[in-house]
């Protein structure tokens, strides 16, 4: 027993000094074989995360999210000038405000509330409002004001049925000023009978100052019940706080007890923190691989949406928990109040805190494209082998080709189709504005005789009055009219669009003819779909043939410039891409980064 012992002591050791010798002289092993086994993994996850990234309209990369901070900081800087001017804007596009129009009511003292407040409108409307029609309004008060600036969000809706505040009392719909009342003012404004200021004394003292609570959701039509309201989006949260870990909500009630609300406080920087954290690992990751970038920059969001994410809503997540922090929402109002149930009331966001948040997707970006670039830099170029290495690439080809064509056939599809104008509904007709953002100068309307009466009413009240609290009290009940809303909406498309229209087709704007093409980016798009294609070609090319190696980064950088610009031009076009050539092309791009 002891001799064996002792043979076997110095052929382990003899056999343990060959394979340290071995594995010293040719470093790491590797298996072409196993390497390309990988590429099935590869392609599947390539494909599950396209899917879950293909949601219209929502920013699902960082490039993506840079670019919504521009978007917010441009739209702040608009409502800014607009606003100091004495004018209107409003966000739309092809279809939307299905049941209503929301209207926001700011009110600043000085340049720098208004900053703040214009700042938080334009990230709200980023955040949540993809599909809602938005009007933003404004009014500016003496610095001897009593009133506090704060942005107001309030609904006019197309119909009464369609009103989402009761009265406690009776449950009825609640409008604080009559058609009869609006009407009378009108025709005083018209006849230059009284000053605007007795006009809307007038206004205030014979207004219904009613106890109201938000209707519950049995008593609003279907069309009302599948929509999302800043009342929805707030009470929805009181059914999934404990799996969000990022929101939570207070009860306040306002002084003397006439209003209670629900203020939303937001743990923006646990998410800022939870954001970067996922951006390191996914960093490290693709450093392991040194290969699809593309993929490892839609990932994060992805993996994000699992850790409590997904719950938010809307369309990015940081828009909304900044946007929406601190945020008061109105459940019930008692008497005397002029706020209504369902009315949502923000305070501002600094400039510095935006700045802060954009800094967010920045760090994302470096963070994942420095472990790339290292994995890239260090990666082994392996030849596929067998049936594993040519079927899987092959497969991974057909597949983007394939994915391509069939995003190129939706895009050819979408261009064919008709630019509906007009939708008659039983109750109310609803016009479609076209655009995301139209300015809507406010002198014009008192010059014009053929503007709705109450359309200069209420330039006149937000504009030509003293009293600051009386203004903006006349303007928030004319606005909640129902009228309003479609006056509007036929003033911006008849007015300043100028729609020239072929039953319910819009067929010419300002005289001159206008197309499905001239709306929907169709060249940009098919751009990006050729680029895909071609990306995916290439990356098979150079499997196969002794191409540099430097070939295969641009290449992927390239299918990541293509689609982050395909979603960017889903968020911010005129017209957005079908579902369905949106999913194909998300796909066919992550497959092919993914080879």
């Amino acid at each position: 027993m002891h001799s064996m012992s002792f043979l076997r002591r110095p052929v382990s050791s003899l056999l343990l000094f060959s394979i340290t010798k071995t594995a010293k002289a040719q470093g790491i092993a590797v298996s072409s074989t196993a390497a390309w086994s990988s590429q099935i993994v590869a392609f599947w996850g390539a494909v599950f995360i396209g899917v879950r990234s293909s949601e219209q309209g929502a920013v699902t990369n960082a490039i993506s999210s840079l670019a919504t901070r521009v978007t917010i900081s441009y739209d702040s800087i608009h409502l800014y000038k607009s606003l100091r001017r004495g004018d209107w804007t409003i966000f739309s596009g092809w279809d939307n405000g299905l049941t209503r129009m929301d209207v926001i009511v700011i009110s600043w003292k000085t340049p720098e509330d208004l900053k703040n407040l214009v700042l938080q409108v334009s990230t709200q409307i980023a955040g949540l409002t993809r599909t809602w029609e938005i009007l933003v309004v404004g009014r500016k008060l003496t610095e001897d004001s009593q009133m506090s600036p704060n942005a107001c969000w309030i609904q006019s809706p197309r119909c009464a049925d369609f009103c989402t505040a009761r009265v406690m009392e009776t449950r009825a719909s609640f409008f604080p000023l009559s058609l009869e009342q609006i009407d009378a003012a009108c025709t005083l404004l018209q006849g230059n009978l009284i000053p605007i200021d007795q006009i809307i004394y007038n206004l205030v003292v014979t207004r219904e100052f009613r106890a109201t609570r938000c209707a519950y959701i049995n008593e609003v039509p279907a069309e009302v019940q599948q929509g999302m309201t800043p009342a929805r989006f707030f009470t929805g949260f009181q059914h999934k706080e404990s799996n969000i870990p990022f929101v939570a909500l207070s009860g306040r009630t306002g002084q003397f007890g006439v209003s209670r609300s629900i203020v939303m406080a937001c743990a923006t920087l646990m998410y800022a923190m939870l954001h970067l954290t996922v951006a390191v690992a996914v960093g490290l990751m693709a450093a392991a691989t040194g290969r699809g970038l593309a993929v490892w920059l839609m990932v994060v969001r992805a993996t994000l949406n699992n850790l409590g994410v997904g719950g938010i809503g809307g369309h990015e997540a940081m828009s909304v928990l900044w946007g929406w922090n601190n945020v008061a929402l109105y459940y019930e109002t008692m008497d005397g109040g002029y706020y209504s149930a369902g009315d949502a009331v923000g305070s501002g966001i600094a400039p510095m805190v935006f700045l802060c948040s954009s800094l967010i997707p920045v760090a994302e970006i470096c963070l994942i494209g420095a472990g790339w670039g290292y994995g890239a830099w260090n990666a082994t170029k392996l030849k596929p082998v067998g049936v594993v290495g040519h079927g899987t690439l092959v497969l991974s080809v057909v597949v983007a080709l394939a994915l391509s064509a069939r995003a190129a056939v939706g895009v050819r599809r979408r261009v064919s189709g008709r630019l509906i104008g007009l939708r008659q509904m039983q109750l109310y007709t609803r016009y479609t504005i076209g655009q995301r953002r139209t300015a809507i100068p406010a002198e014009p309307i008192l010059s014009d005789k053929e503007v709705p009466p109450e359309l200069k009413l209420l330039v006149a009240v937000l504009n030509n009055s003293i009293d600051d609290g009386a203004a903006v009290i006349a303007a928030m009940s004319i606005l909640r009219s129902p009228s309003i809303c479609t006056a509007i909406s036929e003033h911006v498309t008849q007015k300043i669009l100028k729609f020239e229209y072929k039953s319910d087709a819009i067929v010419g704007a300002a005289g001159k003819p206008l197309k499905t093409s001239d709306k929907y980016h169709w060249i940009q798009s098919l751009v990006c779909i050729f680029l895909t294609a071609a990306c995916a070609v290439t990356a098979a090319l150079y499997a196969y043939l002794d191409i540099p190696t430097w070939i295969k980064p641009v290449v992927e950088i390239l299918l990541v410039m293509s689609v982050a610009w395909f979603s960017i031009l889903d968020r911010t076009g005129a017209l957005s891409h079908d579902p369905d050539t949106y999913l194909c092309f998300v796909v066919a791009s992550l497959v092919s980064s993914a080879l």
